[in-house]
């Protein structure tokens, strides 16, 4: 069904408090001597999330953006690249007087879990060793770790998981021994720490069942914030996190903001799509919009805050497709994508260069892997020499004929005026049909989104990723999706398209415990030996020219090709909400975000929006018995937006319901309605009242009774 109320909450906004956190609070103190808990900050932060599993979800750069918002690993990047202390309190080398082994210790900091739990050493390495280590669990984050001593192998099922050089000398020690000891690069190593693959994890939390990321009551973080209530194309809830840095015993209302400012997060997926949010956000209801509609992006590109984001928008092919096994078959769909025009037509873009963005090392963290490999794409098509490889690769009897299926994520409601991935979908359905068609090969897309899991055949359910399955599963011809660097480290986003780095783990049914390869089922002995060669090799230089070699070899073989290297681009309120920062890898860091006047904006709207929506949504979807139609049902003939005014909607339900109720009767019976429910007067609602204006002018009566 379609979306049918496009209205949003306006409850209430941050105090502005330009003091030190710790010479005082931000928080209002009452009358009775207390503490307000802090403002919540309505905000659309982009497409619906399903899984805060920070090890699985590397198809949605949406969830990269939650992500820094609810854990915290023991590194992070700086502006200028260079990692920092996050969770780590210190760390020391040291030699092992046994074995002569140098030992990398590294201390925490006392911070704590979201319910109250500390955060501990044994986290981490139930995090590293027994889950992403672990030769059953598939994560391309796997080999992130493989500098550490036995990693591959435990990984490969070559040697116990046991044997793996990670240990918890202390409740809060982290004791980590490397494959090579004797040049190891420990920057490196925490520069890899600061990828959101590699935060600690709770074995009690994780072990629960594999729902255990998809509902709020078994999800627990170590981040800023935590989730406290989601509800299925309705709303998302975050909290400030109260133990985040502050102990059980370290309550006091005046430190509850010592370390995060903002009390709660809401985003209200019930308004609708993105062109639903952006008119929230106009009509002054949302004072942040992390998501611009395709279509109005134009028109917002000098309004919108821009920044570079490690993110390739790509297109994952099957190799083991019978029309795409021919690398020549999938060179040419590459050939033939005009990049520029899609970057020129979603706007926050730029042609993708090469499997790598700009943000990742070469050899240090002042030099760009990206500019030393140069382009390995050109930004136009070339439709004559894509021609010229289908036309060889059916000479030679490769090329099949039949149908290629474009997998996006996507629900019914979401097109291209919207979303980036169904737009670039779209149009490479487009570009291709026009290129196949000769070869009797036919493109179509195909969006598939969630679907409802029960467990245990109780009336407990959640929401499982059908896209992330796909991806996960290879079962697609294409699949649209991104490819985020999830390292400053090229090597981490290159490794996993070789087969023993690919960390799908091992098939434990074979006779020699065969590696899964990567989810396209590439499997290049020349690309692996590569792979093998930069892992082994320990000088800065020659690493990445073997790196840059691997690269130019992906990009030849393509069993991925880069389309866009997209851009974070949003709308701030900034009026109204002030430092919401960004983070190296184009997250949003919201820690110290405020908001002016907040106390009073929550005298105003504090529970009465909540009230009006509740009560509007309700009726709306509430079946009328005297009349036998619900305006669901009536309205999901038309997308609802924020713009629609009642006369429109009531011209819908006389349209679809003409033989139950007349156009002339439907306002005034929901007016009735609505005045009796809140005891106020709608002076100046009229057919020409868009729904937005009416939360308003419902609001303001209110007030003005007090």
């Amino acid at each position: 069904m379609k979306r049918v109320l496009a209205i949003i909450l306006a409850v209430t906004m941050l105090l502005a408090c330009a003091l030190s956190f710790s010479a005082c609070t931000t928080l209002k103190k009452l009358d009775d001597g207390t503490y307000d808990k802090g403002a919540f900050i309505d905000l659309y932060i982009g497409d619906e999330l399903y899984d805060f599993d920070p090890q699985l979800s590397y198809t949605d750069y949406n969830m990269v953006q939650l992500f820094s918002l609810l854990y915290e690993g023991l590194t992070t990047i700086g502006d200028d690249g260079k990692w920092e202390k996050a969770l780590m309190k210190d760390y020391k080398l040291t030699n092992d007087k046994m074995t002569g082994e140098r030992i990398l210790v590294i201390t925490l900091n006392d911070t704590r879990w979201s319910d109250g739990r500390t955060v501990q050493a044994s986290d981490f390495m139930y995090s590293w060793k027994y889950r992403l280590l672990d030769p059953e669990f598939k994560t391309e984050a796997a080999a992130l770790l493989f500098d550490i001593k036995n990693a591959k192998k435990a990984k490969a099922g070559d040697c116990s998981i046991d044997d793996v050089g990670i240990s918890c000398p202390g409740t809060y020690e982290l004791e980590i021994r490397f494959e090579d000891d004797a040049n190891i690069d420990v920057d490196r190593f925490f520069e890899n720490a600061a990828s959101t693959a590699l935060v600690p994890l709770r074995e009690d939390i994780v072990t629960k069942g594999v729902w255990w990321a998809r509902k709020v009551t078994s999800l627990v973080t170590n981040g800023p914030f935590t989730v406290k209530a989601m509800i299925f194309d309705k709303f998302l809830r975050i909290d400030r996190n109260q133990y985040y840095y502050l102990s059980q015993d370290d309550d006091s209302h005046e430190k509850l903001d010592k370390y995060v400012v903002p009390y709660r997060i809401l985003t209200y997926y019930a308004i609708g799509n993105a062109h639903e949010q952006l008119a929230a956000f106009e009509a002054g209801l949302l004072n942040y919009l992390g998501e611009i509609p395709v279509s109005a992006r134009e028109q917002y590109k000098k309004k919108a805050v821009v920044t570079d984001e490690m993110n390739i928008l790509s297109c994952y092919l099957n190799t083991e497709n019978d029309i795409l096994k021919d690398s020549r078959v999938r060179r040419a769909l590459s050939l033939a994508i005009d990049r520029a025009a899609l970057a020129n037509g979603l706007v926050f873009a730029e042609p993708a260069e090469g499997s790598i963005t700009e943000g990742v090392f070469n050899t240090t963290r002042k030099t760009s892997f990206r500019k030393t490999g140069g382009t390995l794409f050109a930004s136009s098509a070339d439709v004559g020499e894509a021609k010229k490889l289908l036309d060889a690769a059916k000479s030679d009897g490769a090329l099949w004929h039949g149908t290629l299926t474009i997998t996006v994520r996507g629900a019914d409601t979401t097109d291209a005026t919207t979303n980036d991935n169904i737009y670039v979908a779209e149009a490479l359905a487009n570009t291709w049909n026009e290129l196949l068609s000769k070869y009797d090969i036919k493109v179509e897309v195909k969006k598939i989104n969630t679907a409802i899991v029960e467990i245990g055949g109780s009336k407990q359910s959640y929401y499982d990723d059908l896209f992330e399955n796909a991806y996960k599963n290879g079962d697609f011809d294409i699949l649209v999706g991104d490819l985020p660097m999830i390292s400053t480290d090229a090597f981490a986003t290159l490794a996993p398209f070789a087969v023993n780095y690919s960390g799908n783990g091992i098939d434990m049914q074979s006779k020699n415990y065969d590696a899964y390869g990567h989810v396209t089922g590439y499997n290049s002995e020349a690309y692996n030996a590569l792979i093998d060669q930069a892992y082994a090799e320990k000088d800065a230089g020659k690493r990445a020219a073997i790196l840059h070699d691997a690269e130019n070899l992906l990009a030849q073989d393509m069993p991925v090709i880069p389309v866009v290297t997209t851009k974070d681009a949003y709308l701030v309120n900034s009026s109204v909400l002030k430092n919401v920062d960004t983070t190296y890898f184009g997250a949003r860091d919201l820690k110290d975000t405020t908001t002016k006047n907040y106390m009073k904006l929550k005298e105003n709207y504090d529970n009465q929006l909540l009230s009006v929506y509740s009560t509007l949504l309700d009726y709306i979807l509430a079946v009328n018995d005297e009349d036998e139609f619900t305006w669901s049902e009536a309205l999901s003939f038309k997308d609802f937006s924020l713009s629609m005014t009642m006369g429109e909607a009531a011209t819908v339900i006389s349209d679809n319901f003409y033989a139950r109720t007349s156009e002339k009767d439907v306002l005034p019976r929901f007016i009735s309605i609505i005045k009796e429910q809140f005891g106020v007067s709608l002076t100046g609602v009229s057919e020409t009242t868009t729904f937005s204006e009416l939360v308003k002018v419902i609001c303001d009566a209110l007030n003005s009774k007090k």
